[in-house]
């Protein structure tokens, strides 16, 4: 359980980077 909660907090900080990337290249 501790493992999957893991992998979606990486999860979400990869997508989260991945968002602010996106905003930076369309900007």
């Amino acid at each position: 359980f501790r493992e999957i909660e893991r992998n979606n907090l990486d999860r979400h900080s990869y997508e989260v980077q991945i968002k602010e990337l996106t905003e930076k290249v369309n900007g």
